[in-house]
């Protein structure tokens, strides 16, 4: 049971006596295990099938002190013995998704069922009970609301939330108090697969906000979306990452399609994934799919400063750009000291040739990041689009040296060098770019600023290997 319901149980205690349970004869109880193992959720799942059997029978049998994580290893899995445990999880991560398939039957096909196999986390012993028999309280820990993702832990949640909440400030100091938040909640609970999925979307965040190099962020992230994975296999955010990688870093945007509507498909009530499914849209030039889907998630999420500034994104690149203005300022209207929203809506002005706004914009972002290289290379853009070219050249400098101390994207300084004319060595940090995998040169041949590129080769041969589904050749 968990720590909540624990605490729970205690606060009622006083209040109302415990329901009790009827028994259930052993043959109603094989005659439910029969109808589970023939159903669509179980019977392509042998090895499921042959764990639930098991215990079935074992308690029945009243053998359930027995039931043990070595015995299942042997018995259940095939594992030699010698098995351990404590290094081979086979038998809990069995468990968890033998609870999570029990959780989508009596969801769907066995909702009339009179008869409920159930598993507490932690316990390998099924539990037979009449369905009106089921107290409330544990009714909701066996049959969880679909779609919520329940952390029982209240350390883990703790952690869990403090996370979330720093990847919300789109900092580098957030990313990396995110990360060590949602480490420590596996540390808690390491069934924690809000950790796993949050560990994810922190590596791909490090990578879009140009803390480190895509090449070396992503494999990470796909790593932990698919330990999530396995735990919840229709878990929106995970599935979401991945799809997004699959576009992003892999390159193959029609394989990343059916990861994106699996995320939404699973709970088409989760904002996020929407968010993701819009991000992901716009990069490869769907916009009506991007504003569409970014749309849906804004409306569900009016408080969210990622939400607005994403949509104002996509607006910026389905070229509607009085709505993106709108957008921008309402995520600065709600957090002046939101910078993103103060780059985007400057890099949207300078795309407008609007450079006195593009520069006021801009440096508002650099007052607010002063160390952000997204920040400095968009601010150099703005000066050289209102004539400054001293000061676009003297930005772009300071990207060029800081290399030297610290990750400096080099999309960021492309942008810098194509914005005073250097178009070779803009050149040159696109193709460092596309070995450094970033995603952002999705946005690349749409920029108005490297349009100068256009007619090379090696511009083309970048566009080439990033294969984006809306670009062909580009004259």
């Amino acid at each position: 049971m968990s720590e909540a319901l624990a605490l729970r149980h205690g606060m009622e205690r006083n209040t109302r006596p415990p329901a009790r349970e009827e028994a259930i004869e052993p043959g109603a109880v094989r005659a439910q295990l029969d109808r589970i193992l023939a159903s669509k959720t179980f019977s392509r799942s042998p090895r499921i099938s042959r764990f639930l059997t098991f215990v079935v029978e074992q308690t029945l049998a009243g053998q359930e002190d027995k039931l043990k994580e070595y015995l299942l290893g042997v018995e259940v899995f095939n594992r030699m013995d010698s098995f351990d445990p404590r290094i081979d999880s086979i038998v809990r991560v069995e468990a968890r998704r033998l609870r999570y398939k029990l959780e989508r039957y009596y969801e769907s096909e066995g909702q009339g069922d009179a008869v409920i196999i159930q598993f507490r986390k932690g316990c390998y012993v099924p539990a037979f009970s009449n369905r009106n028999s089921i107290p409330d309280d544990l009714a909701s820990e066996a049959l969880d609301i679909p779609h919520i993702n329940v952390i029982g832990n209240l350390q883990a949640f703790a952690l869990f939330a403090r996370g979330r909440y720093n990847l919300t400030r789109w900092t580098s100091e957030g990313v990396a108090e995110g990360l060590s938040c949602f480490s420590q909640a596996l540390d808690e609970d390491p069934d924690c697969v809000g950790a796993y999925s949050g560990l994810a979307t922190s590596w791909v965040f490090a990578g879009l906000f140009g803390l480190m190099p895509a090449r070396d962020v992503m494999p990470k992230a796909r790593e932990r979306a698919e330990q999530a994975l396995m735990l919840r296999p229709t878990m929106p955010e995970p599935n979401a990452v991945l799809g997004f990688i699959r576009a992003a870093y892999d390159w193959d945007w029609n394989e990343a399609e059916p990861l994106m509507r699996r995320a939404i498909q699973s709970n088409p009530h989760d904002p996020y994934a929407r968010l993701w499914y819009g991000f992901y849209s716009a990069l490869c030039g769907r916009n009506d799919r991007a504003m569409h889907e970014t749309h849906r998630g804004q409306q569900a999420l009016p408080t969210s400063l990622t939400a607005h500034t994403l949509m104002g994104f996509s607006c910026h690149l389905a070229r509607a750009y009085d709505d993106a203005v709108i957008h921008y300022r309402l995520a600065q209207s709600l957090d002046e000291s939101f910078y993103p929203a103060y780059i985007g809506l400057g890099l949207l002005f300078a795309d407008q040739n609007i450079p006195d706004q593009a520069v006021e914009q801009l440096t508002r972002a650099n007052d607010l990041r002063p160390g952000n290289p997204l920040a400095k290379a968009g601010l150099a853009y703005a000066h050289a689009r209102a004539g400054n070219r001293d000061q676009a050249i003297q930005i772009r400098e300071q990207l060029r040296s800081e290399r030297d101390a610290h990750y400096v994207p080099a999309v960021a300084r492309a942008l810098a060098s194509a914005s005073i004319g250097e178009l070779e060595p803009a050149m040159e940090e696109l193709e460092e770019a596309l070995e450094e995998r970033s995603a952002w040169l999705a946005c690349v041949p749409g920029m108005p600023v490297f349009e100068p590129l256009h007619g090379s080769e090696r511009f083309q041969n970048i566009v080439n290997a990033i294969r984006l589904p809306h670009h062909g050749a580009i004259a």
